[in-house]
């Protein structure tokens, strides 16, 4: 007897949880193609590629900085003695050094500034993936690139249509 009710406890309780499985509303989306369609992601994406090309600009001015000071130096070699040669070829040799140095200081530079400008974007994103998950009662949103198979609910349009954005005819 005891066998038996375990049995019925255990069969109960698999319903149950298939049941409850079955009632969980699962949705995905593309954030990657609503953030494209955001206005202040274009805004930030103009700001950082202003940011990018200041940088590369310094950049530039260094490198050809080193290099009419490499081409002084080739110039006048012949005519240096020993000892000047020695400490041009240790000045040129500190300055290309620092010239690496401020190209890794760029792109370190770059990516705090990406990180810092997509990461309000990013926050209004997810601020209306769950308010629309929310609201339309779903219990998961999944990312469709992070998906092996995503058809069924695409929310994608509802959560553009939350941010004011267009919705693309289908």
């Amino acid at each position: 007897m005891k066998i038996k009710f375990t049995q019925i406890l255990l069969i109960a309780i698999i319903m149950i949880g298939s049941i409850q499985l079955s009632a969980q509303k699962l949705g995905h989306i593309n954030s990657q193609n609503i953030i494209v369609d955001m206005p202040d992601y274009k805004s930030a994406l103009i700001e950082f590629q202003d940011y990018q090309k200041s940088l590369q600009k310094r950049l530039e001015d260094l490198q050809r900085l080193n290099q009419e000071e490499l081409q002084d130096y080739q110039s006048k070699m012949d005519q240096m003695t020993a000892e000047s040669r020695q400490r041009a070829e240790a000045d040129l040799q500190e300055r290309f050094q620092n010239l690496e140095k401020k190209q890794y200081e760029f792109q370190t530079k770059l990516q705090e500034r990406e990180q810092e400008i997509m990461v309000p974007i990013q926050t209004k994103l997810a601020n209306a993936i769950k308010e629309v998950a929310k609201k339309n009662g779903y219990d998961y949103v999944f990312e469709e690139a992070a998906t092996l198979y995503a058809e069924g609910n695409d929310i994608s349009n509802l959560i553009r249509k939350h941010l004011g954005l267009t919705v693309p005819e289908k």
